[in-house]
């Protein structure tokens, strides 16, 4: 029984092992790769940023949106080639860097685009919003008030069915290596 046991702890062992090198296969996430229409503007002028140049998300996927520091967060759809677009306007001079990041065909994506905004006064808002494949809703102006989609921030935690998998797999090793050592407890009785 002892044995029967050693071995069942020695599968479930190997099966986490496996399964832990598939579930941060992915990790950290990949440059997606961007680009922004202006890297230095004025406050109030409408910057177009582009995500997913290098490696393209998933088309048809949610693609987030976050300016930092402080700033609004919004999301994007990519379009048929991957690409997603959004549209800022800032109203607060300073640096900024605006992050994309969702999911491609190896897993996640992620990309930092710096732009700075220069001068002061009293901006003409421009929110806007663009993305291939279908985005709606309003933009997201940093540094000032914003329309924001409402969702979270993705974390990177996109990974569920292969931690569902893995927990199924040790679930399985567990029950099998009791059956096994209760049938040749019975068989030695």
């Amino acid at each position: 029984m002892k044995k029967a046991i050693a071995a069942g702890a020695v599968a479930g062992l190997a099966l986490a092992g496996a399964g832990a090198g598939v579930a941060n296969a992915a990790y950290p996430p990949q440059p997606a790769g961007g680009s922004a229409s202006a890297s230095t503007a004025g406050v109030g002028t409408p910057i177009t940023f582009t995500c997913g140049t290098t490696n393209p998300f998933l088309a048809g996927s949610t693609v987030n949106w976050v300016t930092q520091p402080s700033g609004p967060s919004t999301t994007s759809t990519a379009d048929s080639s991957g690409i997603a677009t959004v549209t800022f306007s800032f109203s607060t001079p300073g640096s900024y860097e605006v992050v994309c990041s969702g999911t491609g065909a190896n897993g996640p994506l992620s990309s930092s685009i710096p732009v700075t905004i220069t001068g002061g006064g009293k901006p003409t808002p421009h929110p806007t919003k663009s993305g291939g494949g279908g985005a709606s809703g309003g933009g997201s102006q940093a540094g000032g008030s914003s329309s924001s989609s409402g969702g979270l921030a993705q974390t990177g935690g996109n990974n569920t069915l292969t931690i569902a998998a893995v927990g199924a797999g040790l679930l399985l090793a567990g029950v099998g290596a009791v059956v096994v050592a209760r049938r040749r407890e019975s068989g030695n009785a």
